[in-house]
């Protein structure tokens, strides 16, 4: 926050947000210490597949990638907040892009039903990592400094990566914040998201959950490096 607006915000304002930021640095800290393998510092990778008539991946692992691969490239590294004062009154002057920005992760974080949910994904392609015999579906293995093979260290790396996603995601409320006001309005919610939108709690819920979001986006890059090299999707031109 630009340290100049920091001085003209009330201090019942500024300690909550000072509070929930050391929160939010807390969780992402307790997050990344679960990264403790290293990725190889040069990788490539080799794919095969005999399995789908001449084609690497299945229909449902083509269209879980390309998907995948171009939601990820529209995910922000870095959500700003910005706030902003009239007569007296603060408020969060980009609320509205904090809640498209949420909803572009809600697939990804939340919906356990989608193709690119984020346990799906990382059930997928680490099995294609592991998986010894192409003819029952696409391998994956990666090729590390002096062509030595690097896929167990990736394996390891990429499976704490993906605990790291389930802390951050387990640790919020996004329940709530999905089902009780950005998509839907479950009736278990309907009391708090009143008392919150009234009271302005709802500011600090947005913000609270918007500050993981790049930490997430980071976590999920491997996975992004994986299927990027096979498919190269780009919006059509009009």
């Amino acid at each position: 926050m630009d340290e100049s607006l920091s001085k003209r915000l009330p201090d019942r304002i500024r300690k909550r947000l000072a509070e929930d930021e050391a929160d939010a640095e807390a969780l992402i800290a307790n997050a990344t210490a679960l990264l403790t393998t290293p990725f190889p510092p040069r990788m490539a990778f080799s794919y095969q597949g005999m399995a789908f008539g001449g084609d690497l991946m299945s229909d449902f692992e083509r269209a879980q990638s390309v998907s995948f691969v171009t939601r990820y490239e529209h995910l922000p590294a870095d959500v700003k907040i910005h706030l902003g004062e009239k007569n007296g009154v603060w408020s969060i002057n980009n609320f509205w892009v904090l809640r498209h920005v949420l909803n572009d992760f809600r697939p990804i974080i939340q919906n356990q039903g989608d193709a690119v949910y984020y346990q799906t994904v990382h059930n997928q392609w680490y099995q294609m990592l592991t998986r010894a015999d192409p003819a029952e579906g696409m391998t994956i293995r990666v090729i590390g400094e002096n062509e030595q093979d690097a896929t167990p260290d990736f394996c390891k790396r990429l499976g704490e990566n993906n605990r790291a996603i389930r802390h951050l995601v387990n640790a919020l409320d996004f329940d709530y914040l999905y089902n009780g006001f950005l998509q839907h309005s479950d009736m278990r919610f309907s009391k708090r998201f009143f008392d919150d939108f009234i009271s302005g709690e709802l500011n600090y819920v947005l913000c609270k959950h918007v500050r993981p979001l790049g930490t997430i986006t980071h976590l999920l890059s491997p996975y992004h490096r994986l299927m990027r090299t096979l498919t190269f999707p780009h919006l059509g031109n009009l």
